[in-house]
């Protein structure tokens, strides 16, 4: 109902992640269809029962109509040899065993926004990123830094506004000064912002650069 494009993939920490109108769906694999593989080894360990049963229970609040059993099956999701009785029949199972149980703190939430949680991970030093989405320069920085440019814009405006006020004669000098004081603090924003961008592309270049000959280096051995 939202536009949104599923996108399959294999990594569980990507599940139900999304950005602009990408949604990140880890495929549902026919072990866990199956009840006995499920008892076998999830349920040997607590964090893997955990993570396996907020996996099971969100795929139970994805599809419950026909509707979105043909989405997923379409999307390489689910197998196309479930049936919809089929589903029906596991789904009503997954929530009378598994609903109320504990789970994972991750499927405590639904979907996932994927810049929040990029945040959170420069928040905490794990990295730069959780997930990068960005395959050159131009997106990252044209996504990332738009606000900024926009900020600057208005800056520029409120410039031009005081450019004007300073070419009448009867300004207070109290006026002049702030004016003037804020004229320069913009111009230092202005610089320092600039020098930081220039810092992080060349910073980004090299670390690619140096990505490049290490992998080189590693395919001649």
């Amino acid at each position: 109902m939202i536009h949104r494009d599923i996108i399959l993939t294999e990594r569980a920490r990507l599940h139900l992640v999304w950005y602009g109108k990408t949604l990140y769906v880890r495929r549902l694999g026919n072990e866990f269809l199956n009840w006995n593989y499920f008892s076998e080894v999830f349920c040997r360990d607590e964090r893997n029962y955990h993570m396996a049963t907020g996996f099971l229970l969100s795929y139970a609040r994805l599809i419950e109509y026909a509707s979105d059993l043909n989405i997923a099956q379409n999307a390489m999701l689910v197998n196309k040899c479930v049936t919809w009785h089929d589903w029906q029949q596991f789904r009503n199972d997954v929530l009378f065993r598994l609903a109320g149980r504990n789970v994972h703190d991750r499927y405590e939430y639904g979907e996932l926004r994927l810049s929040r949680l990029n945040q959170i991970y420069r928040m905490k030093g794990l990295g730069l990123t959780y997930f990068n989405v960005y395959r050159d320069y131009s997106s990252y920085f044209g996504e990332n830094y738009t606000a900024l440019f926009a900020l600057f814009a208005l800056v520029s405006v409120a410039l031009s506004a005081m450019q004007v006020m300073t070419n009448m004669n009867s300004i207070p000098i109290a006026a002049m000064i702030t004016l003037y004081r804020f004229a320069i603090a913009t111009l230092a924003a202005l610089s320092k912002s600039c020098t930081a961008l220039l810092s992080l592309y060349v910073r980004l270049y090299v670390w690619n650069w140096c990505l490049i000959l290490v992998r080189c280096d590693y395919w001649k051995r």
